[in-house]
């Protein structure tokens, strides 16, 4: 009898594969058949972390109350993924603002997770106050903490104003997943493992 332990975060499977009655071609076509089907189960493995940023425990560098017009000004804040995501695919900003920007005056702000750069976007006196809502998607950043930050990127005119982000009422979200193989996968990689057993114990025979 082969008995195969498999343990995959929350679940553990066993399989008892010497009680199976199947012949070569029935376990290949079985196991081949359950692998394929690891891709949809692992997307079902996906995560988000949602959190208020920014937020009271963000840290910046804006002017006094918070406004931001100049390159020196940033807000970034860490988040965990324990338990939640292994990487991250994506990030979703919520943005309520207060706008003080005159006619034709524009911020613009880098979008970085990690220190790695994966986007921008601006903001113009025509937005108004939003909510504005702006969403980047990037290639797995395996990590265990997610630092989000946002920085100026221009210098506004003087006496063209600022922005300010609404604390409570702007969040962002970071979304991914956890590279798990699903059940159904581990099945498979049972049963390729006991179909090539059996036919080492048939050749020593």
């Amino acid at each position: 009898m082969a008995r195969l332990l498999l343990n995959s975060g929350d679940y553990k499977i066993i399989l008892f594969m010497g009680r199976l009655k199947m012949n070569k071609s029935a376990y290949k076509n079985t196991a081949l058949t359950l692998l394929l089907l690891l891709a949809s189960t692992a997307s079902a493995l996906a995560g988000v972390i949602t959190a208020d940023f920014p937020s009271t425990s963000s840290t910046n560098t804006a002017a006094a109350g918070q406004y931001y017009y100049n390159t020196t000004h940033t807000v970034k804040e860490t988040f965990s993924g324990a338990g939640v995501i292994d990487y991250a695919t994506g990030l979703d900003f919520s943005l309520l603002i207060d706008n003080r920007l005159a006619t034709g005056a524009f911020v613009n702000f880098d979008v970085f997770l990690n220190s790695n750069l994966v986007g921008n976007f601006t903001i113009s006196q025509a937005d108004g106050n939003g909510p504005l809502a702006y969403s980047f998607t990037f290639s797995n950043m395996l990590a265990n903490d997610y630092e989000v930050m946002l920085a100026v990127t221009n210098n506004v005119a003087p006496g063209s104003g600022s922005v300010n982000f609404i604390e409570g009422s702007s969040s962002v979200a970071i979304s991914g997943g956890v590279p798990s193989p699903g059940p159904l996968a581990l099945i498979g990689l049972g049963l390729l493992i006991a179909g090539i057993r059996k036919k080492s114990v048939a050749a020593t025979r």
